[in-house]
């Protein structure tokens, strides 16, 4: 929602209120887990071969029970053709690798496909924890960027951090 908004002022409106809650994923049910899995396989596009690893030897349990469970890796999994480059008889295991280790998916996307602007936010955000102010999350940015030379000592400022 907040992208769309960025993107068509209308949708900024003061008039929408959008509720703000936290999603507990402990308080997820197996029912529930099972019925997220079964709707991004539904709505992607793995071919048949690939449903049927999930189905054989009940794999699909060992997914919607595993400990790091999470609608957004599943969706990673499920989508944008990441199963292409696994064979149809190593998906189940493959998926539950990604669900061991969660950070080789977005792995890639950190390191070829976010700005260094957004790669130095997401570093100060995980040292200092949420909430964080703007005006604090732009002066430790700016820090983070002058001691890391990752960032070639960029400075940002409110207007470079709201569009990262």
């Amino acid at each position: 929602m907040n992208q769309a908004k960025q993107k068509f002022e209308t949708i900024d409106s003061h008039q929408i209120q959008i509720a703000k809650c936290i999603i507990d994923l402990s308080q997820y049910t197996k029912s529930i887990r099972a019925k997220i899995l079964y709707n991004h396989i539904f709505f992607s596009n793995l071919p048949s071969p690939y449903i049927d690893n999930i189905l054989k030897n009940n794999n699909y349990l060992r997914i919607i029970n595993h400990k790091n469970y999470n609608p957004r890796v599943i969706e990673a999994i499920t989508s944008n053709n990441r199963w292409a480059t696994i064979k149809v008889d190593e998906f189940a295991k493959k998926f539950i690798e990604f669900l061991d280790y969660p950070e080789s998916i977005w792995e890639h996307v950190y390191e070829n496909q976010i700005s260094e602007l957004s790669k130095a936010v997401l570093a100060v955000l995980m040292s200092t924890g949420t909430p964080i102010f703007i005006n604090h999350l732009e002066r430790a940015t700016n820090e983070y960027s002058k001691y890391n030379q990752n960032t070639n000592n960029h400075t940002y400022n409110s207007i470079n951090l709201k569009n990262p």
